[in-house]
């Protein structure tokens, strides 16, 4: 009587299992949501911030950007590329990669900018590193800009200090 019960369950498991399976094969899939070419962002911009200046700073250089090549990092049309101060986005691999390039083209490819040096020029990877400004709407940092729209972090390592208030606000 025991191996009939035992039979009986190992049977039903069995029956239970083919007809998930079954099932599962027969339900739609989902489709992953497609985004837009990353040449043609489609992405809001934000309004500019209540206490962004209205001049771009002094000193910084007029360059025009070729690409963003991620969220945090620019080619310009000489082909140099610069890397954002005060902010890490997303990585290749990580979720959100796609936006935070896609708000970075948005904002400046193909657009006249000014690049803002600091004490430390260039990192590691020979990239210049900057602060990045466009002027609509009045004068905009693309750093903070980026981490407003909550696809970056402040990352200040070393000893570079302008504008890690307005970063850190």
């Amino acid at each position: 009587r025991r191996r009939s019960t035992t039979a009986g369950i190992l049977v039903g498991l069995i029956a239970l299992v083919a007809a998930f399976f079954g099932i599962s094969r027969s339900l739609p899939r989902s489709q992953p949501p497609t985004l837009p070419p990353s040449n043609a962002p489609t992405l809001p911009l934000l309004k500019p911030s209540d206490n962004a200046p209205s001049l771009i700073p002094s000193g910084c250089e007029q360059v025009t950007v070729k690409r963003a090549v991620d969220g945090d990092t620019v080619e310009l049309s000489d082909g140099r590329r610069v890397r954002y101060f005060g902010i890490d986005t997303p990585e290749h691999n990580e979720p959100f990669f796609n936006e935070a390039k896609q708000f970075n083209a948005a904002l400046v490819e193909g657009k006249t900018v000014w690049i803002e040096l600091d004490i430390e020029k260039t990192d590691k990877y020979g990239r210049t590193l900057a602060f990045l400004w466009i002027n609509e709407g009045g004068a905009r940092m693309v750093n903070a800009e980026i981490l407003r729209a909550g696809l970056a972090r402040v990352y200040t390592p070393g000893p570079d200090a302008k504008h890690k208030d307005a970063l850190a606000a």
